[in-house]
C-alpha cells in the first residue's frame, strides 16, 4: 500500500519457499528501483543480485531492440489501462 506506515517509502517483497529451498526479492531501504535477490538452500543463503543496477538502461535497450525488429504497435500494452483501472478502484480513486 502507498499509505502503509512502514518507516520507509515502500515495502516491496516476495519470498517463496519450496521443499528444497527458497528465494526472496525485496527492495532496499524503501527504494522503488533498488532490489536484492537471494536464494535459500537449507541454512545457507546466496546473494543473486544487489544494487547498483542500471535497470533504466536495460529498459531503453530492450525497447530499442524491439522497435528495430518490429516497429508495429505492441498489443500487450492495451492491458495496462485495465490493470491501472482495477488498482484505482481498489484504492477508491477515479481512473
Amino acid at each position: 500500500s502507498w499509505n502503509l506506515p512502514a518507516g520507509r517509502d515502500a515495502v516491496i517483497e516476495l519470498t517463496m519457499f519450496g521443499d528444497k529451498g527458497g528465494v526472496s526479492i525485496r527492495n532496499v531501504n524503501g527504494s522503488f528501483y533498488d532490489f536484492v535477490a537471494e536464494q535459500f538452500k537449507g541454512t545457507q543463503s546466496k546473494r543473486l543480485h544487489e544494487p547498483p543496477d542500471n535497470w533504466g538502461g536495460r529498459a531503453i535497450t530492450a525497447w530499442a531492440r524491439q522497435l528495430s525488429t518490429s516497429p508495429t504497435f505492441d498489443k500487450t500494452i492495451e492491458h495496462t489501462e485495465t490493470v491501472a483501472s482495477v488498482i484505482d478502484r481498489i484504492y477508491d480513486r477515479e481512473g
